[in-house]
């Protein structure tokens, strides 16, 4: 198998290429080098919403401070195997806190719960009444942000086709957070392989004269610079030569590693009984 070497407490230890190590998170990181990682993207078990059968899981813990502190844990790991360049793509969703406890009413359609939880552990959250939502992402994001992580953007993942809800009494929910945090101020970004192509009719008018008589076409408080697009010029002083062929960047969702070149680490975990 492919491999390659790093520096490490003064040791030289080969790193390989497309492995993927199984076991808990935590552990699995901590026996990885510092500064090792390029990218980690990830999206770590939602609180309370799934029972996975397995003792110790990320996401059954009794409050959301506990199963934010232990994410915390995972991540500040994270940051220290990301090399200083490198970045966090965190996929997270919200949870709602429950109507309460219904003692010992079982539902007959559902005796196990509905996502295989016997007790759900949002029933009662501290702080958060019957029905609110509790604010997960956002709680996860300012934890690794206060740790250290530079929190640079929140992407919403708009789904064209998710999972249909009975609720009447409010949307439906259709997307989840991308979060993505950097390891210092300065990293790698390549905003040019996600840049989209501007409009042929922005190109167009970039092309065309503007006289400046229009309202965008002067200086406003608190926008002392205008547009290109608005700024006054003669016809043909932007030809196609030096019109922009790019806009602005976006990213909706998917990451596509497999077939991109670069070597990539899979950390999972198995419940030891499993074949």
């Amino acid at each position: 198998m492919d491999c390659f070497t790093i520096h490490f407490m003064k040791e030289l230890i080969p790193i390989q290429f497309d492995t993927i190590y199984t076991g808990d998170c935590l552990e699995v990181l901590r026996t990885l080098p510092d500064e090792s990682v390029h990218c980690c993207v990830t999206s770590p078990p939602y609180y309370a919403l799934r029972d996975y059968g397995m003792e110790e899981q990320i996401g059954r813990e009794t409050t959301p401070k506990e199963y934010i502190s232990r994410l915390t844990d995972v991540f500040t790991e994270v940051r220290r195997v990301l090399r200083s360049d490198g970045t966090l793509w965190l996929n997270i969703s919200d949870t709602y806190a429950g109507k309460g406890n219904q003692g010992d009413f079982v539902d007959p359609k559902n005796p196990h719960g509905r996502n295989g939880q016997s007790v759900a552990l949002n029933y009662k959250v501290e702080g958060c009444k019957p029905k609110d939502m509790i604010g997960i992402p956002w709680m996860l994001a300012f934890a690794l942000r206060d740790s250290g992580w530079y929190l640079r953007n929140d992407i919403i993942w708009m789904k064209e086709n998710p999972m249909p809800e009975s609720v009447k009494d409010r949307c439906a929910r259709c997307y989840e957070h991308i979060f993505l945090f950097s390891k210092s101020k300065k990293y790698f970004f390549d905003h040019k392989a996600i840049s989209e192509p501007i409009a042929p009719a922005t190109a167009q008018r970039l092309k065309r004269g503007m006289k400046g008589g229009n309202k965008f076409g002067c200086a406003i408080p608190g926008q002392t610079q205008q547009q290109t697009i608005n700024r006054p010029r003669e016809h043909g002083e932007i030809t196609d030569d030096r019109a922009p062929r790019y806009g602005s960047y976006y990213i909706s969702y998917g990451f596509a590693l497999k077939g991109s070149g670069s070597p990539c680490w899979h950390i999972e975990r198995h419940d030891l009984n499993d074949e």
